[in-house]
């Protein structure tokens, strides 16, 4: 739907680097950029990939170390390691190894060391209001290696939960990477289900930036490319043949790029607000929460403001003439999701209604901030929502 005036903001990204073998361009960052000191930050299960081997062979004599202490949804302890280790070994360059939890691990130390700061102290509910502190400490340039479809190493958002489970936000667009490696040969060691259920996390990010009532030409543009993109090569990307599989996981990278630069000036949808309040509390992966929580998500928007999914329904190639567009939208996303072998509820990781029940004013809190869906949302609505999802 076209706006007839608005805002585009753009983060720091500067280069994006695509295609097998590409991880070899981190030798070159280092180099034009003047970079002495590299470090890398990744989770213990890739500490012993030989993708890490062949990282620090590229780095060479600027390598200075390796943190391993990232973990899901960014416990606080680890950001706080994290932050010590760059200031001990003065890192110039921090290379990002890994998934959504790493770039964001990487943001927050960041951020805390450019502010000179704790800068946790001062993260809030995510309500999408940037606040930038004053810098009053060095900015270490990120490069990052993903290797999943998360895609957050795209913005400068970042959310960590602290030691308390509360799942906090800090908007920076300073802390973003400003280079990023698609190299889909580092995801061939990523777990199969870790893999598409992040590419159904970035299909969210489509999904909610095109129906989100903040869209635009821009907006629907890259979501509509990302749709293709990921519909039609996140199940060839569990291919046995070897040459299809790197092959889609490369369209994959690319999906996931398009869908986050839809979503950054869109604000973050319903399944989102699901995923950031289930996930911290009960510590379900934010893309199992996208493969559990976007169909129903998608169906609500789609009888509460069905002119929001015209675009959606286009995208997902649903008959002009055909009636319910953005409900059977929603039937393709399903549909599609079940084909990857993913859980398609709560009940899954053993949640019940009632367990649920504990974040309905969190999530109801969340969705009325982000303003994305252009109808007032009740709190009975939400919990509704997430009847559905057990």
């Amino acid at each position: 739907m076209d706006q007839e005036s608005g805002v585009l903001n753009f983060n720091r990204v500067a280069r994006v680097v695509y295609g097998p073998g590409s991880t070899e361009h981190i030798a070159t960052v280092a180099l034009e950029r003047g970079l002495e000191r590299a470090f890398v930050a990744t989770t213990r299960s890739l500490a012993s990939s030989k993708n890490l081997e062949k990282i620090i062979e590229l780095l060479g004599d600027r390598y200075v170390g390796t943190f391993s202490g990232c973990t899901q949804h960014v416990g606080e302890d680890g950001v706080r390691k994290l932050t010590a280790e760059l200031e001990r070994t003065d890192s110039d360059l921090l290379v990002v190894y890994g998934g959504g939890s790493v770039i964001d691990t990487c943001k927050v130390a960041v951020g805390a060391i450019l502010t000179g700061k704790d800068i946790m102290l001062e993260a809030k509910q995510i309500d999408f209001a940037v606040n930038e502190s004053e810098a009053v400490g060095r900015l270490i340039t990120q490069v990052a290696l993903p290797t999943t479809l998360s895609a957050g190493e795209y913005n400068g958002v970042t959310a960590f939960t602290n030691n308390q489970g509360e799942k906090l936000a800090i908007y920076d667009h300073r802390l973003g990477p400003p280079v990023i490696v698609n190299d889909p040969v580092l995801t061939l060691e990523t777990p199969d289900n870790l893999w598409v259920s992040t590419g159904v996390r970035a299909l969210d990010h489509a999904v909610e930036g095109m129906c989100s009532a903040h869209s635009s030409s821009f907006i629907d543009a890259l979501a509509t490319q990302a749709i293709r993109l990921l519909s039609e090569n996140l199940p060839a990307s569990l291919s046995s043949d070897p040459e299809d599989r790197l092959h889609a996981r490369g369209h994959c990278l690319t999906g996931a790029l398009l869908s986050n630069y839809a979503t950054i000036n869109t604000r973050y949808g319903l399944s989102h607000a699901i995923g950031h309040k289930v996930g911290a509390k009960w510590m379900v992966p934010h893309g199992m929460n996208s493969c559990i929580a976007l169909p129903h998500a998608t169906r609500f928007v789609a009888n509460l403001a069905p002119e929001r999914c015209e675009g959606l329904a286009d995208a997902f190639g649903v008959p002009k003439e055909a009636s319910d567009r953005g409900l059977r939208a929603a039937d393709v996303i399903e549909t599609l999701i079940g084909k990857l072998n993913v859980p398609s509820s709560y009940s899954h990781f053993g949640l019940t209604t009632q367990d649920l029940e504990e974040v309905v004013s969190d999530i109801h809190y969340e969705v009325e901030h982000g303003g994305t869906i252009p109808e007032r949302v009740t709190a009975e609505q939400i919990r509704e929502i997430l009847h559905c999802c057990v």
